[in-house]
């Protein structure tokens, strides 16, 4: 059931933004509040847990384009530069000034993930430039 929670959720955010009520989500549900709240304390919790659902799927995405040895580093970058889950492919900037202005921790920690969490890119760009400096120290 909480996963069927959080899927219509997402559906909710899609369609309504971070301001949907979870008596909507009940109706949509087909549950009472109290149902939902046997899963969640609160929204809050499980706007958290999309949250962090969202950063999981971004870093495992990320990680499976950094390890793909068919692609060359410029198109492991570019595609990890581009990785947007499915389910938060319509995030605009709409969403996320709601959910700064709704969910202020939730939106904190994405905020931190988007601006500090590099490592990948950064070590495919040190690898371009290990690899650059290589090649022109042959010459």
């Amino acid at each position: 059931m909480q996963e069927r929670i959080i899927t219509e959720a997402i559906l909710l955010i899609q369609q309504k933004g971070f301001t949907f009520t979870i008596s909507e989500l009940a109706t949509r549900l087909r549950t009472s509040k109290r149902t939902i709240y046997e899963h969640f304390t609160s929204k809050d919790q499980m706007i958290e847990m999309i949250i962090d659902n969202l950063i999981s799927q971004i870093k495992v995405k990320e990680k499976e384009i950094a390890e793909n040895d068919d692609l060359e580093l410029l198109e492991k970058i570019n595609q990890i530069l581009c990785c947007t889950p499915k389910d938060f492919e319509i995030m605009d900037m709409r969403l996320l000034s709601d959910l700064k202005k709704h969910h202020y921790y939730q939106w904190e920690k994405l905020d931190y993930f988007l601006k500090k969490e590099w490592s990948v890119v950064l070590h495919l760009m040190e690898q371009g430039i290990d690899s650059s400096n290589k090649f022109t120290s042959l010459y």
